[in-house]
């Protein structure tokens, strides 16, 4: 990130995966900024910030396992600590 500025919806996506407990799959914290900030959310958008706050070492993530719901794709999960 440029900086250590946080915007409006980046600090509501950083607290959405805060609100999230421990893991928070990407769909999930959209889901949340979506409710907090009461606006439609691009699911794009958040996996770029989050991308970009791993890069910063601001949350870590991991692929959890593959799921029949998801095709046999892997999820990613994002968590803050």
């Amino acid at each position: 990130m440029k900086g250590t500025y946080l915007g409006q919806f980046e600090e509501v996506v950083l607290l959405a995966v805060a609100i999230r407990t421990g893991y928070a799959y990407e769909a999930a914290v959209v889901n949340e900024t979506e409710h907090q900030s009461d606006r439609w959310v691009n699911l794009g958008a958040v996996h770029t910030f989050l991308h970009r706050l791993e890069e910063e070492g601001l949350v870590k993530c991991e692929m959890g396992g593959a799921t029949g719901g998801q095709g046999g794709r892997s999820k990613r999960l994002d968590s803050t600590w």
